[in-house]
């Protein structure tokens, strides 16, 4: 799975987390290590677990003694004790490794040092003789043993497959042998029943990759070279032109061994040329080290003066080592050779390509300013001026420029504009675009200019995969430079649209990533970034662009801040981006990545002081003196003074957050995640100093005035984003001005803003300040109340380091000590409910009546109010427990997935439900992590759960259900007012339950009601039947549509006794109504056939049957059906005239047939032969007994058929039988038959002869 692509990982991510996907088991292998935790592998799996989906990882070992003593008993029936010294040779010899065990173990019996001794009865060695057999402790040597024993012919083809690899199809071993499939096939038929290889429809594989290393050691070391080259000869001769691609790899693997036996100049390049396009295959597959030895191989084979006769090949491959070099962050090796290729490039498209990867050379090794100037020394190729530090004037030149370049064109129509086809000009684009990134960290006009001279190039020249890149950040800096929010917001759509639409994907990640980071923020919510920023990451990574993929991983890190994600998640994603950012030698990304680790280090506690970066692998004044080295690092010293502002802010040292926050202002903006948080956190550090001079007090409210304004332009814009910031910082406007009122509805706005947009960080900061607004007025409690809340949001946040410090600071919030790892009861006071939260939950609950909603909606509250990672929800079904949904919090949004089947072990802990279901009470446990009554469960051995709790869901004092909450992250986050909000959700939860089971088995009632109805209504218009009733009492008749339907009225209307009457046929109706009315006297059933007559005078044929009941007041009803039989009855008149014809027409046919030749069976017109028959005629009708005698073969059978067929028992049974053939024995038997018993063998009633001819 090492090597799956991005693509596939999302296919696999998609199958395992769909709801509607069950049944399904995915088993995967990887060489772990071969997987480091930047690797997408890692980062998909752990995706796929905060989904929901069960994750389980098997770590193969070798065998232990253990392990083999039991293999080795099972395996020869023996005792474990007597296998153990043998499986103690076997670990020693092998190491445990299993196939090296199988294969010792078979060499033993092979050699017969391994027997079975059948005087004893059992298996047996001698492990002196075995020790004395010095058998090696390499499996390769053992194996190459076992293939010297088999015939010549079958090592020579095991040779010729070992050069393959571990397997080759059957087509390709042909290839490069000179004998035929089927003798292939005879000659590795011993290898097969050896064990050493394996036979699959169309392919061999050795059974193991130390058997191919053996196989290939029998090749004499100095015959290799040449067996390898014969066989990629043979390859290349025998491939199709058009699969040599397909096979590249196959064919070069074999020529390259061999590539020091070929002289011809010609076969040289043609290897070479082969080399690169087996390079660029393994560059497409992110194998680059393999392809740098592809690179490496052909460049040996081609010359100095190939660069003279082979320009084009010399150049393609070298360029390739050099990107190859780059993306393995052999930065030297990459600058040398493009030092050199720059100087050999003879065409301009060449040396654009070069400038480009050394521009991204430059810019990993953070030598800005020398990637720039190589750059802008290829665009001043024409004359054109080009300044690494343009002026303000001139970037406004080409800003006015692109609105006139525009004119009357829409901005969305421009998706539509013809494609750049001209080679210089795609040349430019291309150099441009690989300018912006460096420029973003060198010089922001500069970054200006060169996007906006994208921008006016495609407004000139039309659409190429560079325009959606530079469009997307037009948008950004139109916007923020020069405050065009809504036409930004267009161009930005633009640019993501052009390779949607268009399929211009060659810049696909870096549009991603700047569509997210830049557009995305101000026009929708920040989370919508989060998927376009790791999409950007995997497309970068599966293309190589390592550079990209470090600069989005910084995105990723502070897409997670800015949303507030569990903090616990985004210091995982920071450590990962730290660690892929250095391999890939892009030291930008990694100090901004750096900074971001270390605010969320600090948040959770885990730095040397609360609000400070340092720790033991961080210094902060190192790291600043680090980012004043080199003006490149300036846009990474930009994060880091807002980071380190927002991390003074939270410790309370306002001053040091402001004196951030100017070093920060000081830097022009680019995107707008990072100044909205610059602005916000600067804002509320002024409103939080204590002013008491009045020139402070102005400035202050400067200051404040303007970051409001900012921020109440970017609310205007994308309210999801950014209402509840400029909700707070006008409160504390209004605050310091005494508009109190308006302060308090401002506070409310912004916390009920950031509540509702799942900023669960802002939340806690403006509960926070707003207690501190009421603690200012004395109103304590209200003060404490809103304390409370900011400490539950810090905590769902993962901030321990801010809860401590609340904590510390306000002792009164914490309700009381309790040991970690108790167990406890909930019996937490009523004052610690909110109303308004209670009547919100209550309402949201009681408001379902679907169940699939309801569990939905409880699911999604308990875990929103409890700052539980994880719930389940166990409904009782029946005499078992089963799990009825299950949420988590992905990127902070609560999750559900319903589910179905039993509770089983690795869902939750056990002895907890049957704890809770037995008692009937609520368990909390503080910390899980710590000794506790149920440590023992099997669940907190496989699982590090801390915070935990358990509710039942009690209706009328039996339980239904149980809630399942946990956290694994941070003890005791079940407390307070959270528990009591949790108990009003059970509490409601177990009545709208039991309604909804109701409310679920009235429907399905309904339901299953009306489609009997449905199916009944079928039933009687396929079968022509309809129902009915007569009430007797008062003549009342009930019809159905059918019943309707067959007499021909109108369903409209009524049916009565003298509707039927008029119906019934004038014939029939008087013997109708007797039978009817003898029926109704004595309670009887009714069952007629009779006419109705329909109202165009035809008739048809009915059966009506009754069945006689008794209602609830004791009054005869009768119910019943009435079947239109006329097709039958039809039909059986027309048989029945039939049949009279038939016979009338047999009897002609006899007639005929008599007259013509009397017996029909006999052939002969003889004086002799017609007497007899005569007197056949004569005696047939009579019923004497008739003697026939003859010789044999004068046909006396047939005389006697001829009179039983004209007698009177001619219907009747001809029974022949040849007395001869009838031992006398059994003659008594054959002719009268016997009862079963009557004899021995006579296992059944048998029938005589007579009885059986009897009337025959």
């Amino acid at each position: 799975m090492q090597w799956l692509d991005v693509a596939t990982l999302d296919l696999l991510e998609d199958l395992l987390t769909q709801s509607d996907v069950s049944h399904l088991l995915l088993l995967g292998a990887y060489r772990d290590n071969e997987v480091e935790p930047s690797h997408p592998l890692i980062s998909k799996l752990e995706m796929i677990r905060r989904a929901g989906a069960t994750v389980r990882e098997i770590v193969l070992e070798p065998l232990r003694c253990e392990d083999l003593e039991h293999l080795l008993a099972d395996s020869l029936h023996c005792e474990v004790e007597y296998a153990a010294p043998l499986a103690q040779l076997v670990r020693a010899k092998t190491g445990g490794n299993p196939f090296f065990a199988i294969q010792f173990v078979s060499a033993l019996a092979e050699e017969g040092l391994l027997a079975f001794d059948h005087d004893k009865r059992r298996w047996s060695w001698d492990l002196n003789e075995i020790l004395a057999k010095g058998y090696t402790d390499n499996v390769v040597d053992l194996i190459v043993w076992k293939l010297n024993r088999l015939p010549s012919k079958t090592q020579e083809a095991l040779q010729q497959l070992a050069c393959l690899g571990n397997s080759a199809e059957f087509d390709l071993v042909e290839k490069i042998s000179q004998n035929s499939n089927e003798d292939i096939h005879d000659d590795l038929a011993e290898a097969i029943r050896a064990g050493v290889l394996f036979r699959s429809e169309h392919a061999y594989r050795f059974l193991h990759d130390r058997v191919q290393e053996a196989a290939y050691s029998l090749i004499p070391e100095d015959a290799r070279g040449a067996t390898h080259l014969r066989i990629g000869r043979l390859l290349v001769s025998r491939i199709k032109p058009a699969d040599i691609e397909e096979n590249i790899f196959e064919i070069v693997n074999q020529l390259n061994r061999g590539v020091c036996l070929v002289t011809s100049a010609a076969e040289r390049t043609r290897i070479a040329e082969l080399d690169l396009i087996a390079a660029r295959r393994a560059k497409l597959s992110i194998a680059y080290a393999a392809a740098l030895s592809y690179l490496v191989t052909g460049r040996e084979l081609l010359t100095e003066d190939s660069w003279n006769t082979d320009y084009q090949l010399v150049f393609s491959i070298e360029r390739l080592m050099a990107q190859c070099e780059l993306l393995t962050a052999d930065m030297e090796s990459a600058e040398r050779r493009l030092s050199t290729l720059a100087s050999r490039a003879n065409t301009a498209h060449d040396l654009a390509l070069i400038t480009c990867l050394q521009l991204t050379l430059y810019t990993a090794l953070d030598r800005l300013d020398q990637g720039i100037e190589i750059c802008l020394d290829y665009l001043r190729r024409d004359g054109m001026e080009w300044s690494a530090h343009p002026a303000s004037d001139e970037v406004q030149r080409e800003y006015d420029r692109i609105w006139s370049l525009l004119g009357n064109r829409q901005i969305e129509n421009l998706v539509d504009e013809s494609l750049v086809t001209d080679p210089d000009t795609l040349d430019v684009f291309e150099v441009l675009t690989e300018l912006i990134t460096p420029a973003v960290f060198f010089d922001h006009n500069l970054c200006a200019f060169v996007i906006f001279r994208l921008v006016n190039l495609s407004l000139e020249h039309g659409n190429t995969d560079a325009s959606s890149f530079a469009y997307v950040w037009f948008a950004m800096i139109s916007a923020s430079r020069f405050g065009k929010y809504e036409d930004a917001v267009r161009f930005g759509q633009l640019g993501y649209d052009l390779f949607q639409k268009r399929g211009l994907k060659r810049f696909e990640a870096r549009t991603c990533m700047c569509f997210g980071s830049i557009v995305v923020p101000a026009s929708r919510h920040f989370r919508h970034a989060g998927e376009l920023v790791r999409h950007a990451f995997n497309v970068a990574y599966q293309t190589g662009d390592f550079t990209y993929a470090a600069y989005s991983l910084t995105q990723v890190v502070m897409n997670l801040l800015v949303v507030g994600d569990p903090l616990s998640q985004a210091q995982t994603e920071a450590e990962k981006g730290v660690e892929f950012a250095k391999k890939a030698r892009v030291g930008l990304a990694a100090d901004i990545i750096a900074s971001d680790l270390q605010l969320i280090r600090t948040l959770r506690g885990l730095t040397k002081e609360f609000g400070s970066f340092d720790d033991q692998q961080f210094n902060e004044a190192e790291f600043e003196r680090h980012l004043a080295s080199n003006p490149a690092f300036a846009e990474a010293g930009f994060g880091y003074w807002i980071l380190k502002t927002e991390a003074r802010f939270f410790a309370g040292d306002y001053s040091s957050a402001i004196a951030a926050s100017r070093k920060a202002h000081q830097k022009p903006w680019v995107t707008i995640l990072e100044p909205a948080s610059l602005v916000y956190y600067g804002a509320l550090s002024h409103a939080a100093l204590d002013c008491s001079l009045p020139d402070q007090q102005k400035d202050q409210i400067e200051a404040l005035k303007a970051s409001h304004r900012q921020l109440e332009v970017w609310a205007k814009h994308c309210p999801e984003n950014f209402e509840d910031r400029a909700a707070l910082v006008g409160a504390e406007i209004a605050r310091i001005e005494g508009r109190v009122v308006e302060a308090e509805e401002l506070y409310e706005k912004g916390i009920r803003s950031a509540h509702a947009n799942g900023f669960i960080h802002n939340e806690a900061v403006a509960f926070e300040v707003a207690a501190r607004f009421y603690a200012a007025r004395g109103l304590d409690k209200i003060a404490d109340s809103y304390l409370r809340e900011a400490r539950y949001c810090y905590l769902r946040w993962g901030a321990d380091g801010k809860v401590k410090q609340l904590d510390e600071k306000y002792p009164q919030l914490v309700q009381r000590a309790e040991l970690p790892g108790s167990k406890r009861t909930i019996m937490e006071p009523v004052e610690l409910l909110d109303l308004t939260t209670v009547i919100s939950v209550s309402q949201a609950i009681s408001g379902e009546i679907n169940l699939e909603k309801l569990i939905d909606t409880v699911m999604r509250l308990a875990v929103q109010h409890a700052g539980a990672e994880r719930g389940l929800l166990v409904l009782h079904c029946g005499n078992e427990y089963q799990i009825g949904a299950e949420s988590t919090t992905n990127l902070g949004v609560p999750k559900v997935y319903l589910r179905g089947g039993r509770v089983e072990d690795e869902s939750l802990p056990g002895s907890i439900l049957n704890y809770v279901v037995r008692t009937k009470k609520s368990l909390i446990l503080d910390d899980a992590s710590t000794p506790n009554e149920f440590s023992g469960d099997a669940y907190f051995i496989r699982h590090r759960a801390r915070s935990l709790l358990c509710l039942p869901l009690l209706n009328q004092a039996e339980i239904i259900g149980v809630l399942y909450l946990e956290n694994k992250l941070t003890p005791r986050v079940f407390d307070g007012a959270r528990v009591a909000v949790l108990q009003v959700i059970a509490s409601q939860a177990a009545i709208s339950l039991a309604n909804s089971y109701l409310y679920r088995d009235q429907k399905q009632a309904e339901t299953a009601l009306r489609r009997s109805e449905a199916f009944l209504a079928e039933a009687q218009t396929l079968s022509h039947t309809g129902s009915c009733g007569w009430n007797v009492s008062n003549g009342e008749l009930v019809w159905s549509e059918e019943t309707y339907r067959i007499v021909g009225i109108a369903p409209a209307t009524k049916p009565t006794l003298d509707l039927v009457w008029q119906i019934v046929h004038p014939e029939d109706r008087d013997i109708v109504r007797r039978s009817i009315d003898d029926a109704a006297r004595s309670s009887a059933d009714i069952n007629s056939e009779h006419r109705i007559v329909m109202s165009d005078g035809s008739i048809k044929d009915v059966h009506l049957v009754m069945r006689a009941v008794k209602n609830q007041n004791g009054n005869l009803e009768y119910i019943g059906a009435l079947t239109d039989v006329t097709a039958a009855k039809n039909a059986f008149r027309q048989i029945e005239g039939l049949k009279d014809q038939l016979q009338r027409e047999n009897v002609a046919l006899r007639e005929e047939v008599d007259a013509a030749s009397m017996f029909e069976e006999i052939v002969g017109t003889s004086p002799a032969l017609r007497a007899v028959l005569s007197r056949v005629s004569k005696v047939a009708p009579t019923d004497s007994t008739v003697l026939i005698t003859g010789e044999t073969g004068t046909g006396k059978e047939l005389i006697a058929r001829a009179i039983h067929k004209r007698s009177a028992r001619a219907r009747q049974a001809f029974v022949s039988v040849n007395c001869a053939a009838i031992p006398p024995s059994l003659i008594h038997s054959e002719l009268f038959g016997h009862e079963r018993g009557a004899f021995t063998g006579a296992l059944q009633r048998k029938l005589g002869r007579f009885e059986v001819a009897r009337g025959g």
